[in-house]
């Protein structure tokens, strides 16, 4: 007798089937449980039971089916496969398919279909004239029913309340069928502190099925627990005296009727109500589920098993549309699955055979039929692994028993798959995702079939061979023009990496211990050694004897060492060697010194292009809509493009070059940056050159000149980061392209300062040479005034924080010179007046010294603020004190 296990699945999941998704699982409108069994189908045919006296006495029954099914199939279970179905099997498989819906009549019907549908799809997957049909019906009505069992799990009670109960009690359930008072179950005892939990399977014979019920009690019992020593599975006692003569506490009881339980079984939560007052006390979660007694068919049940999955595949396929077949949905419908797991449970098919009866069928159809996936067929295989240790226990008289089927057609699935990946001819796993799923799913089969069946498979040896296959092709296929050349190898390199990364990630999903790329590193060598090393060289002498400037093989050629490299990093990556260095090398040699000086130069000249392009649009007098009310930004637009384009076109190009044994592209790349900043500077100096001459007429001039300074050292400071962040330290005769821009800088700061000390001289004087020194106080704030009015209203609010320190540096720089020449000069007028030793000349002398000094400390003061980090003094400090000695002592 074969045994069913219910499992715990929720009220809307299917239990005992081949895969949770065989059924669609939305519940239909319940099928009358009573329905007359007289009732038309849509060919007139009626399909009531017979009961006659001639049928009677000829009364079929399933051994004598049992019996004409051998006659018909005397043979092994793989003649089934593939030969064709003898009309006399036909007319068996239509009875046994009628006489399996009739037996589930009295029950809830199935859960995807009506009983109506699966009539009708019998009549469909089975076609029999209408006269065989009608006989078939009356001999399927003839058969005795099978000895039907209820299968109850006896989960837990939640919220189960009572005042009869503490939270010490202890609670168990009594439980029997209708028509079978005698046979009672009782569970064990457990504590209702928490939640009480069962988890206990039951078996109850349920013979008849009409009006049959499950009752169930839940008792309690407060005293010492004597219910787990005692033995109830036989207990004697009827109905009523499990009623009268309880052991507990009667907390309630349950009902649930047979007439409600579906086919494929049913997860429910039974209501627990109080014998004397009707009030629910809680609910018994339980799932239950109809099967059958004892094993009828055997060995011939199972065949008939087959053939009806044979069938149902046959028709299903018939009119699949599907480009591929990768979910149990796309080729088994809901009345099908329906049909095959009523005909299992009836015929008391075990579900290991069933679910292998499933695979072999699947298996030998997908051979004929290359839209079943390699995908699905390893949810096939993977759903047998667990079933295939209890075919050991199911025993037929055949010399090929359904293992050792299984086992035959997983090896021919193993092989399938091993001939699918040598027959790999193109390198788009990266893109077409068919493709992928169909090489990690054969990858599977071949590691679970080995596993299961100990196959000495070598999954190196399978695979090694695939990158050589791809390059005999590719050798092939390289065309002879450089140009032609270069495009097939850029998007070669492209896909074989592609390749190569997809492969490696599939592959270690199904073996973490192996990589792709470390089986098949020798067979990429020859192809970077051979292949690609002598493509480069035909390449490179077209481009460097070509007469015209071919931009386009230029670009070309860097692209194709670009995907180059990031091969070869990408091998030295997976292999986990240190031979990047060493193989890189190598390939900058293939493409030789002249060619990467070639590229710097040509993304020099493309680099300077851009940055005139930008400078032809630039906007340098944004600064303006201060007036407006909003703020711009202090650097122009030219500046803010300048580095991208510096980055784009030379800093990518040394990035992709540059290596620890190539110091020369270090040279070429500073040189390159070089030029790129003098040509930015001259070209920015040039725009401004009418701005520079005129810097003391015109507001907007000076405003210019700001934004040129700003521009100017914005781009030093981004040279600087680069040089840090790349080749870290200049070559010795390398050009200094930072010192260079900040000399430039200083320069439009020395122009901007001309114009404001020329007129800080005047203030000068005003204060040296006022009468009194009302009138030198006057004064000495006009000009603080205007320092405050360049250093801090203009300089610093159109500057950026950077170049007002430059800026602010120059200034006290030209300032300080001033004050030193008129220091000099009215150190000369008073020695020339002297001569005349006037007190007159000695008071103005000493006003005009004092003025100075007042002028130096204030000047010291506005540009040490403006400084911020105290620049100045440090610089100018032995002068500063040299001179205050030189006006005090002249004072």
């Amino acid at each position: 007798m074969a045994t069913l296990v219910i499992e715990n699945k929720s009220a809307s999941g299917t239990s005992a089937t081949f895969t949770d998704n065989r059924f669609v699982e939305n519940e239909v409108t319940q099928e009358e449980s009573q329905a007359s069994l007289n009732s038309e189908n849509r060919k007139g045919l009626k399909f009531g039971k017979i009961k006659s006296e001639t049928m009677t006495q000829n009364n079929a029954s399933v051994e004598e089916i049992n019996e004409n099914f051998l006659n018909l199939h005397p043979g092994e279970l793989t003649e089934l496969l593939a030969n064709p179905i003898p009309y006399e099997t036909s007319v068996i498989l239509y009875i046994m398919s009628a006489y399996t819906i009739n037996n589930f009549k009295l029950s809830a019907g199935p859960k995807s279909c009506s009983f109506s549908e699966l009539y009708k799809y019998v009549d469909e997957i089975i076609p029999l004239k209408g006269d065989v049909k009608s006989d078939c019906f009356e001999k399927a009505d003839c058969l005795q029913s099978p000895d039907f069992v209820l299968d109850v799990k006896i989960i837990d009670a939640p919220n189960l309340k009572s005042k009869k109960l503490s939270k010490s009690s202890r609670l168990f359930c009594k439980l029997w069928m209708d028509n079978n008072p005698k046979s009672i179950k009782i569970t064990k005892t457990v504590y209702l502190k928490d939640n009480p939990v069962w988890n206990a399977h039951y078996r109850l014979d349920a013979n008849n099925l009409k009006g049959n019920a499950l009752f169930i009690e839940i008792l309690g019992n407060n005293g010492p627990d004597g219910r787990d020593k005692t033995n109830f599975e036989d207990s004697p006692e009827t109905a009523r005296e499990c009623r009268e003569k309880q052991d507990g506490i009667l907390i309630g009881r349950g009902e649930v009727k047979i007439a409600d339980v579906n086919c494929e079984g049913i997860d429910t939560y039974v209501p627990i109500k109080s014998l004397k007052t009707g009030r629910i006390k809680g609910h018994l979660h339980v799932t239950l589920k109809i099967g059958v007694s004892q094993h009828y068919g055997g060995i011939c049940a199972l065949k008939r098993h087959l053939l009806l999955i044979r069938i149902c595949l046959e028709n299903s396929l018939k009119n699949n549309n599907d480009d591929q077949i990768t979910k149990w949905e796309q080729v088994v419908s809901s009345v099908a699955s329906t049909l095959i797991f009523l005909h299992g449970t009836v015929e008391s098919i075990p579900i290991c055979e069933d679910r292998i009866s499933w695979f072999i069928m699947f298996n030998e159809v997908a051979r004929r039929n290359c839209k079943i996936s390699f995908q699905f067929l390893y949810d096939l295989l993977f759903g047998c692994e667990k079933n295939i240790s209890h075919l050991s226990r199911t025993h037929y008289k055949i010399e090929r028993s359904l293992k050792e089927m299984y086992r035959m057609e997983t090896i021919v699935l193993n092989k399938r798959c091993i001939h699918f990946i040598g027959s790999l001819r193109t390198f788009d796993l990266g893109e077409n995702k068919n493709h992928r799923h169909e090489f990690e799913h054969s990858l599977k089969i071949i590691q679970v079939s080995s596993q299961l069946l100990r196959l000495q498979s070598d999954p190196v040896g399978i695979f090694k061979f695939v990158i050589p296959q791809f390059l005999r092709i590719i050798m092939k296929q390289i065309p002879e023009d450089p140009k032609s050349k270069a495009k097939y190898l850029i998007k070669l390199i492209e896909k074989l990496k592609g390749f190569l990364n997809t492969a490696d990630s599939i592959f270690g999903r199904v073996y973490p211990e192996l990589l792709y790329t470390s089986i098949v590193h020798e067979d990429l060598d020859i192809f970077l050694n051979e292949i690609l090393k002598s493509s480069i060289s035909e390449i490179i002498f077209c481009l460097l004897n070509s007469k015209d400037e071919d931009d386009e093989l230029r670009e070309d050629s860097l692209r194709l060492f670009g995907e180059s490299k990031n091969l070869i990093f990408y091998i030295s990556k997976s292999m986990k060697d240190q031979t990047f260095e060493k193989k890189f090398q190598y390939l900058c040699d293939w493409f030789s010194t002249e060619v990467i000086e070639n590229w710097f130069e040509w993304s020099k000249d493309s680099a300077i292009r851009k940055i005139k392009m930008a400078l032809c649009f630039d906007d340098m007098i944004g600064i303006s809509t201060f007036d407006l009310g909003f703020r711009k930004e202090k650097i122009s637009s030219s500046a803010k493009v300048v580095p991208d384009i510096l980055n784009n076109c030379i800093i990518e190009l040394w990035k992709m070059i540059s290596s620890s044994q190539s110091s020369y592209c270090n040279t070429f790349f500073v040189n390159s940056l070089h030029e790129c900043c003098i040509e930015y500077a001259c070209k920015i100096l040039k725009l401004n050159s009418s701005e520079m001459s005129s810097a003391g007429k015109y507001k907007d001039s000076k405003m210019r000149l700001y934004v040129v300074v700003n521009d100017l050292n914005y781009l030093s400071s981004f040279i600087d980061r680069t040089i840090s962040d790349t080749i870290k330290t200049l070559p010795s005769i390398a050009p200094d392209s930072k010192v260079f821009l900040l000399d430039e800088c200083q320069k439009v700061c020395a122009i901007i300062c001309e114009t404001h000390v020329l007129v800080a001289e005047k203030h000068i004087k005003k204060v040296a040479e006022a009468g009194n020194k009302l009138k030198q106080k006057l004064a000495l704030k006009k000009y603080i005034d205007f320092m405050n009015k360049v250093l801090w209203k203009k300089a610093d609010r159109y500057m950026t924080f950077d170049a007002f320190r430059i800026f602010s540096l120059e200034f006290w720089n030209r300032m300080l010179n001033t004050i030193q020449n008129n220091v000099k000069l009215y150190e000369m007028e008073r020695n020339d007046a002297a001569l005349t030793d006037s007190k007159r000349d000695r008071n103005k002398s000493k006003l005009i010294f004092n003025g100075l000094l007042e002028i130096l400390k204030e000047t010291k003061k506005l540009c040490s603020n403006a400084d911020r980090v105290n620049q100045i003094q440090d610089l100018w400090s032995d002068e500063l004190t040299e001179l205050e000695r030189t006006i005090l002592s002249s004072a």
